[in-house]
C-alpha cells in the first residue's frame, strides 16, 4: 500500500436506502469531505442542460436515463474531475454518495483508483454490502444508525487502510 494514498468511499444504491444518512454521519465521524452527487448533478444540469433542469431537480432518477450518451459522459467527467480535485485537497479521506455513481464509466473509475483506494459500499433495502459480506444498514431510528455505522466502519477498517473505528 502506498502510505500517502487517500481512501475514497463510494456509497451507492437506489434512492431511499440510507446512502446520505450513513455517508453524512460517517463524514462527521471521520471529519472528512462528503460529496452528495444529487446536489452536484442538479447544479451541473442547471448550467449545462437548463431545459432538463426543471424536471431533473425533482426527479433525477427519471430524468437521468433520458440524457444522451454524450451528455452522460460529460456529467461523469465533471463528477470525476470534482472528485479528483477534492482528493487532492482532502485530508485525510473523502466520501462520495449517490445512486448516480453506479453508472460511472470504468475508465473514469480507474482514474480515481490511480490516486486513491476506492472502497464501494453498496446500499440495499435493509443491508449494505462491503467486501462481499452483508451487514445491517440504516433503516429507521438514529440509534440504529449509530449501531450500523459502527458495523460499517469495522468492515471498512478490515477492507482498507482506514485507521478509524467507531
Amino acid at each position: 500500500m502506498e502510505p500517502n494514498k487517500k481512501s475514497l468511499y463510494f456509497f451507492t444504491g437506489q434512492p431511499g436506502q440510507g446512502k446520505t444518512t450513513c455517508s453524512t454521519a460517517l463524514g462527521k465521524t471521520l471529519n472528512c469531505t462528503v460529496i452528495h452527487t444529487d446536489e452536484v448533478y442538479k447544479a451541473w444540469l442547471k448550467v449545462n442542460i437548463p431545459s432538463a433542469y426543471r424536471f431533473g431537480r425533482i426527479l433525477i432518477k427519471r430524468q437521468y436515463p433520458n440524457l444522451w450518451h454524450e451528455e452522460k459522459r460529460k456529467w461523469q467527467e465533471h463528477l470525476t474531475t470534482l472528485i479528483l480535485d477534492e482528493i487532492e485537497k482532502a485530508n485525510p479521506d473523502i466520501i462520495v454518495e449517490g445512486w448516480l455513481l453506479s453508472d460511472l464509466h470504468d475508465d473514469l473509475r480507474k482514474d480515481l483508483e490511480e490516486v486513491a483506494y476506492l472502497l464501494e459500499v453498496k446500499m440495499h433495502r435493509f443491508t449494505a454490502n462491503t467486501s462481499g459480506r452483508q451487514i445491517a444498514a440504516y433503516r429507521g431510528k438514529y440509534d440504529v444508525v449509530n449501531s450500523h455505522l459502527r458495523q460499517i466502519m469495522n468492515e471498512l477498517h478490515e477492507a482498507s487502510r482506514c485507521d478509524y473505528v467507531i
